[in-house]
């Protein structure tokens, strides 16, 4: 029998919230299954997850500050769910074939979604299955600094009683910071991030078409004046996994959570949550479920897009800029488990290497960086409103950078840049363009503005 010591600190209304997540789960999963949409599904999986397990963390904190750092108390809960436990509570956890790959018509329950393989009964595997149990206390020891040894031998001798410990035994993933393998997440903030206003980072986001070679003008006007050409050649394009394919366009949001991943990367940051994204794109506070899960998706979509560039025509042309001819992932990455702040983070991201396309943008020196609260605009951050803020970063950015740089933006330019259409649309962006710039205004990035019913006039220090 498992013991859960956490559920007692749910409030009658976090069940019912967890019982309706589960339910709505089901009855999304059931005509998504028989249309085999296993994309869809995962998908509807993953969000329901990171709602229930953002839940049961808030019960999870109340039980440990609960314990007060008394380790007796602790030690006296994991020896009482140990007890417990049997052997037969984890072979029903063992999943067959038939049930990690269940036949056409069978409905695929939540426990056998994302199975990655089938699980052997042998003494590892019941190690592991113990720290899942007893999660709440491992991350109680932490959060009290106490040494994690005890809480290790204490599972030892558990599963000794059921299993032989090979003689060549590799510690367990929760405990693999003894020998340095479990990567800790640095916790450190950033101050000031760097924003790429290169040709490619200025068109690739912005709807550009997957799958199909496109010519980037990189000449200067003077010189196609002249007949001379220098495009870039840019094709995106995506890994398919699972037998998925992803077709969609890179959004705005996509480069801002691409941007704070290279950021991080080039800052020491090797291993990333989702809430030190959500941060380093410039917001505040903690992130919930439904933005961590939107950050998520868009690593994901990101680290399995793929960009092939050629630079040989401007390359012959500008011989400062350096030929590139190459494919290489957007992001590289891939999941992990770390701790962060004394605490286990599942599906941590770890970034394998800096991004090719962020350190195009820095070898050409075409980056500007900004101190990280002036993306922290006084306006929501919704996709329309990012798309403004954006625009006007790389706009002024340019201007900051160089005083040959025209100080005015035209609002029927704005209009075509950031998709704004509709009569309202237009009626309401004057008032988002003034607190933008206020905002950069109040933290010295510009000096000033004038916004007329035409254009606006940036002074820059």
């Amino acid at each position: 029998m498992v013991i859960n010591k956490v559920n007692v600190y749910l409030t009658s209304e976090e069940i019912d919230k967890r019982s309706n997540l589960y339910y709505a789960l089901f009855e999304q999963m059931k005509p998504l299954y028989e249309a085999r949409e296993v994309y869809m599904i995962s998908k509807y999986v993953k969000k329901c997850m990171l709602d229930v397990q953002e839940i049961e963390n808030e019960a999870k904190k109340r039980y440990i500050l609960a314990l007060n750092g008394d380790k007796s108390a602790i030690i006296r809960d994991i020896k009482e769910i140990l007890k417990a436990v049997t052997k037969e509570d984890f072979q029903n956890e063992i999943f067959s074939e038939e049930q990690l790959f269940p036949k056409p018509g069978d409905f695929l329950s939540l426990n056998n979604i994302n199975k990655e393989k089938k699980y052997t009964e042998d003494y590892r595997n019941f190690c592991i299955y113990l720290t899942q149990i007893l999660q709440a206390q491992i991350e109680a020891f932490q959060y009290y600094d106490f040494p994690l040894e005890e809480i290790e031998k204490l599972i030892d001798d558990k599963t000794c009683k059921y299993y032989k410990r090979p003689e060549t035994f590799d510690a367990l993933p929760i405990f693999r910071t003894k020998t340095g393998e479990m990567p800790k997440v640095n916790t450190s903030k950033l101050d000031s991030i760097c924003f790429p206003l290169d040709k490619v980072n200025s068109t690739l986001w912005y709807g550009f078409p997957v799958g199909e070679v496109k010519d980037l003008k990189a000449e200067s006007d003077k010189d196609s004046r002249k007949g001379n050409q220098a495009n870039i050649i840019l094709l995106l394009d995506f890994e398919a996994l699972n037998g998925v394919n992803i077709s969609r366009e890179l959004t705005v949001y996509d480069k801002w959570v691409w941007n704070a991943c290279a950021n991080l990367k080039e800052q020491g940051h090797d291993v990333l949550t989702a809430e030190q994204i959500y941060k380093a794109m410039g917001n505040t506070g903690r992130p919930n479920a439904k933005t961590k899960e939107k950050i998520m998706e868009s690593v994901e979509t990101i680290s399995r897009a793929r960009v092939t560039i050629d630079t040989t025509e401007e390359h012959d042309l500008y011989p400062k800029y350096e030929r590139v001819k190459a494919t290489f992932p957007l992001l590289a990455t891939e999941t992990c488990t770390a701790y962060a702040r004394g605490q286990v983070v599942e599906g941590a991201i770890r970034i394998i290497e800096a991004p090719k396309l962020f350190a195009f943008a820095e070898n050409r020196q075409q980056v500007t960086r900004l101190p990280l609260n002036v993306l922290d605009s006084p306006i929501s951050k919704t996709d329309d409103n990012l798309l403004l803020s954006d625009y006007l970063l790389m706009r002024i950015s340019k201007m900051r950078n160089s005083k040959n740089i025209t100080r005015t933006i035209l609002l029927d330019t704005i209009y075509q840049r950031c998709c704004i259409e509709t009569y309202k649309q237009k009626q309401r962006l004057p008032e988002k363009i003034e607190r933008i710039l206020n905002h950069y205004k109040e933290l010295e990035w510009i000096k000033d503005f004038k916004l007329t019913e035409r254009e606006i006039e940036i002074i820059t220090f």
